[in-house]
């Protein structure tokens, strides 16, 4: 993990480009990709309270009603 140069208690990142469920700290059914939604992360609201908790930035949730039921050749 990389420092600050004059704070090196704080880390420093530049780009997260992947987001990995830990899967001991995460049961199955709390956060999963949906093939159905072009592989989008859904979550249930528990988890979604835990990042937001954590202050995890860079993150947005939508409720799934949102998404709609296309047809499959669409």
């Amino acid at each position: 993990m990389l420092y600050q140069k004059y704070f090196p208690d704080v880390p420093v990142l530049e780009l997260v480009d992947s987001f990995v469920v830990d899967a001991i700290r995460v049961p199955d059914s709390a956060a999963f990709l949906c093939l159905d939604l072009g592989h989008t992360l859904v979550c249930n609201e528990a988890f979604r309270a835990a990042c937001e908790e954590a202050g995890l930035r860079g993150m947005a949730f939508e409720d799934i009603e949102a998404y709609t039921k296309r047809d499959f050749w669409d």
